[in-house]
């Protein structure tokens, strides 16, 4: 049942929802992002003492970072091993033919590292209200471009990628 209510898209669920999960709404996707961005914008204490003391700023927020992102990164691993075990399909990553996977896999992560770090520089500079926005808009944009270079949207009619090049425009 949990699991069905966090799945489920926040349109679909109403006032005759158990409201006992009220507490579980932080854990839906859609909530999950602007949490990131509030730990940063209310850590600046932290981040100061790491400025005074000669930190680089563009270093400094890996003090947040650090905490922030390994207690999900540790959940995700836990989950992804459990499932790589009960499907028996962990002998995949080691094939040939992903390694093309893990060389995307790993520019991914710089991508979402170096966006970080540039968010937080954007932040320390004009505010949390600009850079998070930003930052956000940036992700969609990239991604969408992204999807649409690499084929992604060949099997779509042609309202849907006007329609597509309209909400990215």
């Amino acid at each position: 049942m949990y699991s069905q209510w966090l799945a489920a898209p926040a349109s679909r669920l109403t006032r005759s929802d158990d409201s006992s999960l009220v507490w579980l709404l932080p854990l839906r996707p859609e909530y999950c992002p602007p949490l990131l961005s509030d730990a940063i914008a209310f850590t600046h204490p932290f981040l100061d003492v790491a400025l005074k003391s000669g930190t680089n700023p563009v270093w400094v927020s890996n003090i947040v970072l650090v905490l922030l992102t390994s207690g999900g990164a540790l959940a995700n691993v836990i989950y992804c091993m459990y499932k790589l075990r009960s499907n028996r399909t962990g002998s995949l990553y080691f094939a040939e033919s992903a390694v093309s996977h893990w060389a995307f896999g790993i520019l991914m992560g710089a991508f979402w590292y170096g966006g970080l770090m540039l968010y937080d520089l954007g932040e320390q500079r004009d505010g949390t209200v600009t850079g998070w926005p930003l930052f956000i808009g940036a992700m969609i944009l990239s991604s969408n471009a992204a999807g649409f270079l690499t084929g992604e949207w060949k099997g779509a009619d042609h309202d849907q990628r006007f329609i597509f090049a309209l909400a990215v425009s």
